[in-house]
């Protein structure tokens, strides 16, 4: 295992979503791990332990409603925090059932997106740019 305890995991199917979340976390010194369906996001997870998931609910191979009913019966990864992010109507129903911090609407805000995550996991990064941004 190694410590990330200051990144984030982005699990999302959409490559130009994982690209556009992971631009704008970068740009505040936050280190981004990925993954591109909940399958994937168990061996990241396991492996880093990130601060932080942000989880889409819509993907192939394993959903994320899938992925965190499991995430939450593993001792290894239950404690790590869950921010939904999903353009499903019924995403903030199905993050509250879930037990997830937040849920944020597709598509979202890139700002909006890093306030939350830092709200969440303060551990993560500064508030100033990454100078390599």
């Amino acid at each position: 295992m190694r410590d990330h305890s200051a990144a984030v995991l982005l699990v999302d199917d959409d490559p130009d979503v994982r690209a556009l979340l992971a631009t704008a976390l970068k740009g505040h010194g936050i280190e981004v791990l990925t993954a591109r369906n909940g399958m994937e996001a168990f061996a990241v997870a396991c492996i880093h332990r990130p601060a932080l998931i942000v989880l889409d609910l819509e993907m192939p191979v394993m959903s994320g409603e899938e992925f965190r009913r499991v995430q939450r019966t593993m001792d290894e990864i239950q404690r790590i925090p869950v921010l939904v992010l999903s353009s499903r109507d019924d995403a903030p129903r199905i993050a509250e059932r879930l037990d997830a911090r937040a849920c944020l609407s597709k598509p979202v805000d890139p700002d909006r997106f890093v306030s939350c995550v830092k709200s969440l996991a303060p551990a993560l990064g500064n508030d100033s740019p990454s100078p390599l941004a």
